[in-house]
C-alpha cells in the first residue's frame, strides 16, 4: 500500500493514506505491505497519519480523523 507521496509527484495526501487504510481494511486484507514510510520520519503530520492508518487496519476501528 502506498504510504507516502511519490518523491517527484504531488497529489497523495495524508487523507489519501487514511482512505487507503480503510479500503484495505474493508477488503479484508490479512497482510498489507507499506512503502514510502521513510517520509513519515521527516514529517509529524505524516507520522500521525501513518500511525492512524496502521491502527485502522489492525483494529478495524477508525478512531482517527482525516
Amino acid at each position: 500500500m502506498q504510504g507516502g507521496p511519490w518523491a517527484t509527484t504531488d497529489g497523495f495526501t495524508t487523507a489519501d493514506l487514511l482512505a487507503s487504510a480503510r479500503a484495505y481494511r474493508d477488503a479484508g486484507a490479512s497482510v498489507v505491505l507499506l512503502w514510502g514510510v521513510e517520509q513519515w520520519l521527516q514529517s509529524p503530520g505524516w507520522m500521525t497519519a501513518g500511525r492512524c492508518a496502521i491502527s485502522i487496519m489492525r483494529a478495524g476501528g477508525d478512531a482517527c480523523s482525516g
